[in-house]
């Protein structure tokens, strides 16, 4: 007995604190709400329904015909846009045909423009080529400058996994390499057969260090930094006989015969890895800062932090090595090792999707007006081995980039969706009020669909635990004081 007695006042107590809490916290209503025959509601039980859109036709059809007209309007703005943007482009690849070690010396031009000497032995490399190109209209400041290749494919696996990301960091722990072969040690593409070979390090104190080829490593390392183009482009206008005579000292002679007046434009060549003008030449009208991007600044690059272990542009201390001391790849004179901070270097790392693309190379400040213009490239990369084409290419900053008409076509494709969408929607709505609704024609649900007994009484009491689930308590009192008067009555 004093055991019922204590469960007693402990379940009353329990009842009262709710109740309590109950009246406090919340407003009856708020708790009696959607009370089942179950008990409680659904905060206790836990059941609280999820929301759903139902829509509705009178809202999916007008909204389908809606996002047609942005996407149609758009897509047409876009093709005629791009239809006025006017861009220059050239090859001039086709010219001298230049290669590193040329093949047929009567078709490979290479006139030798800077000569390397390494262990007494002199390497001539690089072909000095002009090209003149006509500027039609006039192009409004700020103009891109650029270089495309063709036929080169940074998209393979290759080029794109060709790097170690911790050395492109300055991390001194740069783990693996292997990703970085063939250019991971300075031997000919990592041949275990070649002979050992070696460099003698002196160090400030006199020490002298022996170090093979197999323990040194390049940096940066891998198939994309050494592929880096660097070919070195100026750009020219040729001036009219009226403005030379008025000012000859303005002007520098050159072209094919050398003897046309050009004023500068853009000297490519004139900046530091950084961005920094080296020698400002007279007549300097373009920039390198800005060409990358602000995150390989700030995170994806760092300055190579000096190792006796590593190959680079900047070796810290004298070898024995004239093409390391020079700051080449082995055995590749006139062949620089990258600079990790070189903003060149981060806009070519930065792999192409088509393997023909462009890089933004300078930004020229002034407008270009109408005329005739000439580039002169100092070509030191070949494209003729792997049977490729590069060029240069100027043009405007437009909203819609340059001529864009895939990108119109595809809006205007989006646009047409919408419209049979919407369409189609609409005859079938039309069709379901004409008495195709479907929930006249479907079947009506039978308790011989259920696996349970359809005679059985747990069906029974199922099926009317679901007809009352979500009827109010004062409605459901109600139709029980109906049923129990009918019974009486019959």
């Amino acid at each position: 007995m004093k055991r019922k007695s204590k469960r007693k006042r402990k379940k009353g107590t329990i009842k009262y604190h709710l109740g309590k809490f109950g009246k406090r916290v919340l407003p009856h209503s708020v708790y009696a709400y959607g009370r089942t025959v179950y008990g409680g509601n659904p905060i206790i039980q836990q059941t609280l329904p999820g929301w759903f859109a139902y829509l509705s036709p009178f809202t999916i059809i007008p909204l389908f015909f809606l996002l047609m007209i942005p996407f149609v309007v758009v897509g047409v703005m876009i093709i005629l846009t791009s239809q006025k943007v006017y861009v220059v482009e050239h090859n001039y690849s086709h010219i001298h045909q230049y290669q590193y070690a040329p093949k047929d010396p009567s078709v490979n031009i290479n006139q030798g423009i800077r000569t390397f000497t390494v262990d007494g032995v002199s390497y001539p490399q690089g072909t000095k080529t002009w090209m003149q190109f006509e500027v039609k209209e006039k192009m409004k400041a700020p103009v891109y400058f650029y270089y495309t290749l063709d036929h080169f494919f940074q998209n393979l696996r290759d080029f794109h996994d060709g790097r170690n990301m911790q050395q492109l960091k300055g991390d001194a722990k740069i783990g693996s390499t292997r990703l970085c072969r063939p250019f991971q040690y300075p031997e000919d593409f990592d041949d275990d057969t070649a002979e050992q070979k070696f460099v003698k390090i002196t160090k400030p104190d006199g020490t002298v260090l022996v170090r093979s080829y197999k323990e040194m490593i390049y940096n940066p390392c891998g198939l994309a930094a050494w592929s880096k183009f660097n070919d070195t482009l100026r750009l020219y206008k040729v001036a009219s006989p009226e403005d030379y005579a008025a000012d000859p000292s303005a002007y520098v002679m050159g072209g094919v015969s050398g003897t046309v007046p050009l004023e500068l434009i853009c000297d490519g060549g004139d900046f530091d890895a950084t961005g920094e003008p080296i020698a400002p030449a007279p007549g300097q009208r373009c920039h390198k800062k800005g060409v990358g991007m602000k995150a390989d600044l700030k995170v994806r690059y760092r300055p190579i932090t000096p190792r006796e272990d590593w190959w680079s542009l900047r070796y810290p201390y004298p070898t024995d090595n004239e093409f390391l001391n020079q700051g080449f790849y082995n055995n590749e004179a006139g062949h620089s090792m990258p600079d990790l901070m070189d903003v060149d270097l981060h806009v070519w790392m930065r792999s192409s999707l088509l393997n023909q693309f462009k890089k933004l190379y300078r930004v020229i400040d002034v407008d270009l007006q109408p005329g005739t213009y000439m580039l002169q490239v100092d070509e030191f990369f070949d494209t003729v081995s792997f049977r490729g084409k590069k060029g240069f290419a100027l043009r405007c900053k437009w909203w819609v980039g340059e001529n864009n008409t895939a990108l119109g076509i595809l809006y205007l494709a989006l646009g047409a969706c919408c419209l049979i969408l919407g369409v189609a929607f609409g005859i079938e709505f039309c069709l379901q009020k004409k008495g195709m609704n479907r929930l006249s024609t479907m079947k009506e649900p039978r308790r011989s669909w259920y696996l349970h007994d359809p005679q059985s009484p747990q069906m029974e009491a199922y099926f009317n635990r679901r007809l009352h689930r979500h009827i109010p308590f004062a409605e459901l009192n109600a139709l029980r004081a109906l049923e129990q008067d009918s019974e009486e009555e019959d």
